[in-house]
């Protein structure tokens, strides 16, 4: 298959990992684009096509995970709002799909050879042994005690029904405490299972305190309670789920961890890597289960527990709320009256740090309707100055789409004209590509039929073209290559108002890499019915020296002079026609 683009073959997949590693930190806005979309796009069908169909998606899906993640562990520049979503996507199905760490990850197989055994006590020698036989050997393991703890752990896994009855043939002293960890971490992903939730919640509820109190105790205590709060039926409010969790929470909130800042402001990893955000995606997951109606409120038992997770002003207790910030939306819905008294405040900009938690979180996977917009809009525009943004990371994505997000779908009378401005001036030039990019979007499913709703040309007379007059700075930015991009996009995905939207945007074009939209472009019909037009959109954004994809100019080139042959003697046609023809020899 020599045919198959190198982004995707697995003959040379190290050395795509380094390559997509260089482009995504070194590129400019448009080659992170173009990387973006490709990667959305998806192996080539001829690369699936020796699998059966029902292996096809998954192989496709597998394949995209793995170098999506790649840019993810990089951190900075953030993934585009089209990786995000489609990193979303793959999370939801394929929850148990992890990333090997290191540079494991760049590799389809990977081995290693060590010398000497870590421990004598092997998976297999722990599964021939009976629970008090198993439990005397753990306790006694001291120079082997962490490879056999490692192993202990693994075996958990692997049978947790003889995994609990060792953890009841174990001392609750301290000194035994790395039994319990390593056990519990062992048995946290079986913890979904009747059997094994119904036989672990009552151990852990008689865990003494001098136990349970213990740091590394709590959290992986906290992580059983996150996976048993996600088996159904959800736990009641009598439910020894809840007497567990009453008891952890009191634990946890004793770990010095949970109060830790994050570095570089990454609130979201640390709340997912904290007990207490643990606690709280376990109370909301739970809560989620019982099938609450909009407007029904919280009961009343889970109330009082969402006020203990939650304590306000209390930094060990931060975690918790930047995950509650990321259910906004569905508690803003049940409870509208407790979530603005007790929820939203979090957002105001007096507290930096908390707002800025706070919104993190919202960003991490955000939900807005008209109604919540409503609620949470006087702490929205002042999030956008550049120390701010800034310090939302990757959340300032989410931000930059959602402000274009409300113009079009709530009215542009939502957004006061001059500070809308001023939002989007204070935005790098990165968020100002993603929010572009939003419109692009928009535009592109609704010409695809994606939702039933306008057209694209209605939605650009109706709501796009005037919010666009109304807040993008009009000033020309001579360096945003990305948002000439994205814009370009936003054109092409246009029919009857193609020249209409062209001419209001061509202010914004610049030249830069385009490569996406030479392929949107030579697959639409505007070359045969706009050729004027779509010659004038590649002279303002094609950099014939960047250029990626030349067989799809040629191929718009043509298409142009056989629709329109006096074309063929513009200035701009012949600058492109004749850097290709020098190209090409």
């Amino acid at each position: 298959m020599t045919d198959i683009p190198l982004l995707w073959s697995s003959g040379a997949r190290k050395e795509v990992m380094d390559l997509l590693r260089r482009l995504w930190s070194h590129g400019d806005e448009a080659t992170r684009e173009a990387v973006s979309t490709l990667l959305v796009a998806g192996p080539p069908e001829a690369l699936l096509a020796r699998l059966d169909l029902d292996r096809r998606t998954l192989s496709r899906d597998r394949r995209i995970f793995d170098r999506l993640s790649i840019l993810q562990r990089l951190g900075e520049p953030p993934l585009t709002a089209a990786l995000e979503a489609e990193a979303g996507r793959l999370r939801g199905l394929y929850p148990e799909w992890e990333v090997a760490e290191g540079e494991r990850a760049d590799f389809s197989t990977w081995m290693e050879f060590r010398v000497g055994p870590d421990t004598r006590l092997k998976v297999n020698d722990l599964a021939r042994m009976e629970p008090e036989e198993l439990a005397v050997e753990l306790r006694e393991a001291s120079d082997e005690r962490e490879g056999a703890l490692e192993n202990w752990r693994e075996f958990a896994a692997q049978d947790p029904a003889k995994a609990v009855d060792v953890l009841q043939l174990t001392p609750t002293e301290p000194d035994q405490a790395d039994i319990w960890v390593h056990g519990l971490w062992g048995l946290r992903d079986q913890a979904r299972s009747p059997d094994t939730r119904n036989r672990l919640l009552p151990l852990l509820l008689g865990l003494p305190d001098g136990l349970l109190n213990q740091a590394d105790v709590a959290r992986a205590a906290a992580d059983v309670l996150e996976v048993a709060a996600k088996a159904r039926p959800s736990p009641g409010a009598g439910d020894p789920f809840w007497a567990v969790f009453d008891r952890v929470l009191a634990a946890a909130a004793r770990d010095p961890d949970n109060a830790e800042a994050p570095e570089r402001g990454g609130w979201v990893g640390l709340a997912i890597n904290r007990s207490m955000g643990s606690l709280a995606s376990a109370f909301f997951d739970a809560l989620f289960g019982r099938g609450l109606k909009v407007g029904q409120e919280i009961p009343d038992d889970a109330l009082a527990r969402l006020t203990r997770l939650l304590t306000p002003a209390e930094p060990g207790h931060r975690p918790a709320r930047v995950i509650a910030a990321s259910r906004l939306s569905y508690l803003y819905a049940v409870d509208p009256d407790w979530t603005r008294a007790h929820l939203l405040s979090l957002f105001d900009w007096r507290d930096e740090v908390e707002a800025t938690a706070a919104w993190q979180g919202f960003g991490w996977q955000p939900r807005i309707d008209e109604r919540l917009w409503q609620a949470l809009k006087p702490y929205f525009l002042p999030s956008f100055t550049p120390e701010r943004l800034e310090g939302l990371g990757t959340a300032g994505t989410q931000l930059a789409a959602m402000l274009m997000l409300v113009g079009v779908e709530f009215g542009v009378d939502e957004l006061p004209r001059d500070a809308a401005r001023d939002a989007i001036r204070a935005m790098p030039e990165r968020l100002k590509s993603e929010a572009a990019a939003w419109i692009a979007s928009y535009l592109r499913d609704l010409a695809d039929g994606a939702v039933d709703e306008l057209s694209a040309d209605d939605a650009w007379v109706q709501r796009v073209g005037p919010l666009l007059a109304r807040v993008w700075p009009p000033e020309p930015d001579p360096h945003g290559r990305g948002v000439a991009s994205q814009f370009a996009r936003a054109i092409v995905a246009l029919d009857e108002t193609f020249p209409q939207a062209l001419q209001a945007l061509l202010p914004h074009l610049v030249r830069g890499s385009a490569d996406m939209v030479l392929h949107e472009l030579a697959a639409s019909a505007h070359p045969e019915r706009h050729p004027r037009e779509t010659l004038t959109l590649l002279h303002r954004c094609i950099d014939i020296d960047q250029i990626w994809m030349a067989n799809e100019l040629r191929n718009i080139l043509d298409r142009l002079r056989a629709a329109a042959p006096e074309i063929a003697e513009a200035n701009e046609y012949r600058r492109l026609d004749e850097r290709l023809r020098a190209a090409a020899r």
